[in-house]
């Protein structure tokens, strides 16, 4: 009883646990000293962040209440990647308006790609 009670707090406070994960590395490391999997890491914390953001968004809004639980975690990994993508880019100096449409036209792409291949198999 007691570690199924555990397991739901902490489905509760994912979200949280996200970006207290990436606020504390953040904090903690000096990026001019880290190996590269320690520059990765950010990335994947806040992607995870993103992630769990737009699951609990999408899960407020009424219109969204019909979409099926598989298409709204797509939705929200497509949402991750585009945010990832445009802060990697802008962290190395490379986010133009050019590369902002090619992310956006790589995010709907993704989109009609899973909506065709996995929305249509189900």
């Amino acid at each position: 009883m007691f570690m199924q009670s555990a397991h739901q707090v902490i489905q509760k406070n994912i979200q949280l646990l996200w970006w207290v994960a990436l606020g504390l590395w953040m904090a903690a490391t000096n990026p001019s000293k880290l190996p590269v999997w320690g520059l990765v890491v950010p990335f994947i914390l806040l992607a995870g962040g993103v992630y769990t953001a737009a699951r609990k968004v999408l899960k407020i809004f009424p219109a969204t209440n019909n979409i099926a639980e598989k298409h709204q975690k797509s939705i929200a990994v497509i949402a991750a990647s585009l945010v990832v993508m445009v802060i990697g880019l802008q962290s190395i100096g490379q986010l133009t308006f050019r590369d902002l449409i090619t992310v956006a036209l790589l995010g709907l792409v993704g989109y009609f790609y899973l909506y065709r291949n996995v929305f249509k198999a189900s």
